[in-house]
């Protein structure tokens, strides 16, 4: 079965079915491991399609918002309350919609493009230079480029894995930092291929393409 996995504060997040677990360095340098609850929680309804890929995206951004802020616990010895967790949520889908959704689509309305496919292809070219310039910019920060690296070492474990040496320091060093199923890659493709279905949406109005964006 593949695993997935993702990078937290100061370690990795590990996923094997509806197993969830995730491994992060403490304040006294040990690395910490704990098994998350909540994986697999829908059932029979995961097998049913077109219902199945927002059931595992919800699952997926819950389990990974949840790992980063147990990390964070474990990495800064802090416990983070409920109602901080709730706004930090809120303010990444905020900036998320703002960044990647609100500003293409207005910044395309500035050009003469027309309201066609040249439209989509100038909003498209702009999300994406957008998105690279966003993992650019904060790779400069100390802690996102540490957390950038627990990245690369989480794809370095999952190959090490799936190739079939196991789970090893010796193994994930050989193993390759790229992985094919990565989700800032599969990020990418989506603004690439939104550029596709968003052409469908012909309109002069710039409220009706915004909730045909985030619809």
């Amino acid at each position: 079965m593949p695993v997935g996995g993702q990078a937290i504060i100061e370690g990795v997040m590990m996923q094997n079915g509806g197993r969830v677990v995730i491994a992060v360095r403490n304040p006294q340098g040990e690395i910490v491991v704990e098994e998350l609850p909540g994986a697999g929680r829908f059932g029979r309804w995961e097998r049913i399609p077109f219902i199945r890929g927002p059931l595992k995206l919800w699952e997926m951004l819950s389990l990974g918002m949840r790992a980063l802020s147990r990390s964070a616990e474990i990495a800064y010895g802090e416990k983070q309350g409920k109602g901080e967790f709730a706004l930090t949520v809120l303010l990444a889908i905020l900036v998320v919609i703002g960044g990647f959704v609100v500003l293409p689509l207005f910044l395309a309305g500035l050009l003469p493009t027309g309201n066609g496919i040249l439209f989509n292809l100038v909003e498209g070219a702009i999300r994406v230079v957008l998105f690279l310039l966003y993992i650019w910019g904060i790779s400069f920060f100390r802690d996102i480029r540490r957390l950038f690296q627990y990245h690369g070492a989480e794809h370095k474990s999952v190959h090490a894995y799936e190739s079939g040496r196991g789970f090893s320091l010796e193994a994930a060093r050989k193993a390759s930092p790229l992985h094919p199923r990565c989700g800032t890659t599969f990020l990418l493709f989506s603004a690439v291929l939104a550029i596709l279905v968003f052409s469908l949406i012909v309109s002069s109005s710039f409220w009706v393409k915004l909730v045909g964006r985030l619809l």
